[in-house]
Order: structure tokens, then sequence, then C-alpha cells
């Protein structure tokens, strides 16, 4: 019987500079963006980094079988900084569920396996820090890697 459990937290701090997109009037000028960096920054998260990932594994292995569950569960990830709180993005909470199974052929020195990942198709949703409402919604597949291995035997 296998069981994996991991927690991590999160807590950073980055300065961003303070960068300000000029319209200028004339629109017909190749140069009407102009990009202007302001001698100041704010603070906030570092970029795609979530508050917390918690990662649970739950598996059982008999003589060359072997078979595995797994969770994956992060929240609160930086997705987009902004110099006003309000126009910030973070992703909503997202689980992710995954099975791996594993069968060996020892005589043949083969293992064959079967990954399935992202059983409950989840979807990751972008969320305004200030409305609250989604900014984006992606769903993920069911994902099958579906294989064999060989092991050449060492020699002396």
């Amino acid at each position: 019987l296998v069981l994996n459990a991991n927690y991590t937290y999160f807590d950073s701090e980055a300065k961003y500079p303070e960068v300000y997109t000029i319209v200028d009037e004339d629109w017909t000028s190749p140069t009407f963006l102009q990009t202007t960096y302001i001698d100041t920054f704010f603070v906030s998260k570092l970029m795609n980094q979530a508050n917390h990932i918690l990662n649970l594994t739950l598996g059982w292995d008999y003589k060359a079988f072997s078979i595995r569950g797994s969770m994956k569960y992060t929240d609160g990830m930086f997705n987009k900084n902004h110099a006003r709180p309000g126009l910030r993005e973070y992703a909503d909470k997202l689980f992710t569920y995954d099975v791996s199974i594993t069968q060996g052929v020892p005589k043949y020195n083969v293992s064959l396996f079967c990954n399935l990942t992202n059983l409950n198709r989840s979807k990751e949703i972008i969320l305004n820090s200030g409305t609250g409402y989604p900014t984006m919604v992606s769903y993920g597949g069911i994902g099958i890697a579906l294989g064999a291995r060989y092991r050449f035997k060492k020699t002396k």
C-alpha cells in the first residue's frame, strides 16, 4: 500500500515597475502606442505562483503490478499584475485527478503502462480580483498515454 501527501504554502512579495501605454492622437503614425515606465513600483505576489498546492497519492503494488491514483489541488495562482489591485487576476482553485497503471512482465524484461490524466476534465478559471468575475475559462481534456518499456540486462 502506498500513501503520499505533500502540501506547500507559498508567500512571496515582488516589486513591479508601473508601466503605462500612451496612445498618440495621430493613429496613422507607426508609433501611436508608446510604453512609458514610471519611476515607481508596486508590490504584489510573484507571477504564476499559487498560495496553496496539495498533492495526494494512494496506490497499491503487488508483485509486478502497480496502480496509483493521485489528486492535485492548487489555489490562488497569481496570473496578471497591475498597479491597480482591482485589475489583477488570480486563478480559481483547481482539482485534477490522475491514474497510473503498470504491469511488469519480468520474463521478458518488459513493463506495460497506462497513464490517465485529468480524469475529472477540470476547468481553469481566471478571476478578476476587483469584480470576482471570470476573465477566462479553459476546459482541459482527458489525457491517455500507453506504452511499453524494455530493460536491457546488465552485462558483467
